[in-house]
């Protein structure tokens, strides 16, 4: 993932400071309640919860500006370059003469075009065609993460899935999210990741 880590690092420490926000809130209700007496707690707990949902909407929007520069970089990485079209290899792939293998095209993949997004694919599209990705062998080919509007998806999903995190009462599910970020993540990140 080395073409977004800096996008994901800065993602994962803007989830990582709302989770020590909310685990703060959390602690100071709980000594609140145990030093308070009935009266005080309750205005604390009122003034505690509307400074709450204020963060809790300021961090939603740097989530939502944080993915969005992730996605942005995505689109422009994957958008198809004319200097970076292999004619000669689309011309075979286009041939009746030739037929290609899965397993073929994942070795031009890897050996030849791992940094060419717009080659990547152009053999994404072969074997989509072709319909290569059937089976476990499909399911597993790296090939099969050459799909720029897939990664796209998946990077609004975790959008979603953060803002929502954010934004609930339970705020035990963000710090869940934020303890476990590659684990809760791991399919929208091995589709964003490269190939």
């Amino acid at each position: 993932m080395s073409v977004y880590k800096n996008e994901l690092n800065d993602l994962r420490a803007t989830l990582n400071q709302y989770a020590l926000l909310s685990s703060n809130f959390e602690e100071e209700m709980t000594q609140a309640q145990k030093n308070y007496t009935e009266s005080a707690f309750q205005q604390f707990t009122a003034e505690r919860k509307e400074q709450l949902r204020e963060n809790q909407n300021s961090y939603a929007q740097a989530i939502t500006d944080k993915c969005d520069k992730l996605i942005a970089k995505i689109k422009r990485y994957w958008e198809p370059k004319a200097a970076l079209y292999q004619k000669d290899v689309v011309d075979m792939l286009e041939s009746p003469y030739f037929t290609f293998s899965l397993d073929t095209l994942n070795r031009m993949a890897t050996e030849n075009y791992a940094d060419n997004p717009t080659m990547l694919q152009v053999l994404h599209n072969y074997a989509k065609k072709n319909q290569l990705f059937t089976g476990v062998e499909g399911a597993a080919s790296p090939l099969h993460r050459a799909d720029g509007g897939a990664k796209v998806k998946c990077a609004e999903d975790m959008k979603k899935m953060m803002i929502t995190a954010i934004q609930s009462p339970n705020q035990a599910t963000i710090r869940t999210m934020d303890a476990k970020f590659d684990e809760v993540f791991r399919p929208s990140l091995d589709e964003i990741g490269e190939i």
